[in-house]
Parts: structure tokens; C-alpha cells; sequence
């Protein structure tokens, strides 16, 4: 195979004769993936904080003899990358990594994506790392600031004095209600 027509009708990059003795081949992937993966949030200090995301990319059959991981470049383009409201991607890198296990004679190869992301508040960087920050103005404006005004309404319906019996009901419906409230913006987490 050459290899103009191996890119042309497989989005691949094959060539024969890639080690010293003439046997093997060199293969490059060159088609567009979508990986959909979901990580834990650490949420004590939400949304001022940084959140950590990993995943491997790895034969889980075949070792480094047969199939050997290597990345063309330690980041990824990010040029076509759709931008979000509440972050943004600073960097995304790999990490190759061999691990040898007792059960085989050749060692396993894996690549690391470690995903990495803040809000605007922090620049970090990694060693596969996917790193971004998130945009902590979204939050203010649909979190905090709300729930900020829905805290003042609760307690000056508290601090309020009541001089009549209709009063008090109404005091009641403006705390329980702004309660639910509290309690609805919460979930938005």
C-alpha cells in the first residue's frame, strides 16, 4: 500500500517496513473521535475551584509487541474546539506511560488524559492533561447573586415584626417560600 491511497479511502497513514527487520507497520489513525466520559465533582468550593478528570486510552488485549501507543504531538489542536459558557480549555496533553505486569513478558502501553479544569480564578497546568478554566461570572450571575437576594428577603421577613394575626401567616408564606427557593437555586449544582 502506498500511502496517498491509504489516507484517501481510510483516514489512515500505513507504512510497511517500519522496524529494522522489514516486518511490521506504522499505523496513523487520522479520523475525528468523540470520547463522552463523566468524572466525579468535588463541589466544597464551587464554582472557585479546580476540578481533576482522567482517562486512558489503551488496548486492554494486546500489549506493547503487538500494539504500541505513541502520540504525534504531547497536545491537541484545539482550533475547532466549540467554546462553552461556564469554562474555558487552557491546554490538553498526554502523558505515555508503560507499565509492566507480572502476568506478561512485554510491557503495556497507555496513554494518560488527565482533564484539569478551574474557574477564570486559577491557571494550572498538568502532565493526557485536559486543562481549562471555568468562567466564574456565569455562576455569579445565576448563583450567587440570586441566592444572595433570596438570604436578604428571608431575613428581613424574619426581623420583621408582625402586629396581627394575617401578618404572621404572610411572614410564614415568605419564609417557607423563600426556602423552597433557596433550596431550588441549590440544586442547580
Amino acid at each position: 500500500m502506498d500511502r496517498r491511497s491509504t489516507e484517501a479511502l481510510m483516514n489512515a497513514i500505513v507504512e510497511t517496513g517500519y522496524w529494522r527487520d522489514g516486518k511490521g507497520a506504522a499505523v496513523q489513525l487520522m479520523f475525528p473521535a468523540i470520547y463522552k466520559l463523566s468524572c466525579r465533582m468535588n463541589v466544597r468550593f464551587f464554582p472557585y475551584d479546580q476540578q481533576n478528570c482522567s482517562f486512558i486510552i489503551s488496548s486492554w488485549t494486546h500489549d506493547s509487541a503487538t500494539i504500541n501507543y505513541h502520540y504525534e504531538r504531547p497536545t491537541v489542536n484545539l482550533l475547532n474546539f466549540a467554546q462553552n459558557d461556564e469554562w474555558t480549555v487552557i491546554s490538553f496533553n498526554f502523558e505515555r506511560i508503560e507499565q509492566q505486569f507480572k502476568c506478561c513478558k512485554n510491557p503495556w502501553t497507555m496513554l494518560y488524559a488527565h482533564l484539569v479544569y478551574s474557574f477564570k480564578l486559577f491557571e494550572l497546568f498538568f502532565s493526557l492533561f485536559w486543562l481549562f478554566n471555568a468562567k466564574p461570572l456565569y455562576y455569579i450571575v445565576n448563583l450567587v447573586l440570586p441566592t444572595s437576594i433570596i438570604t436578604v428577603v428571608a431575613v428581613t421577613g424574619f426581623f420583621t415584626p408582625s402586629s396581627s394575626s394575617s401578618e404572621r401567616d404572610e411572614k410564614l408564606y415568605l419564609g417557607i417560600n423563600t426556602l423552597m427557593t433557596m433550596m431550588l437555586m441549590l440544586l442547580m449544582v
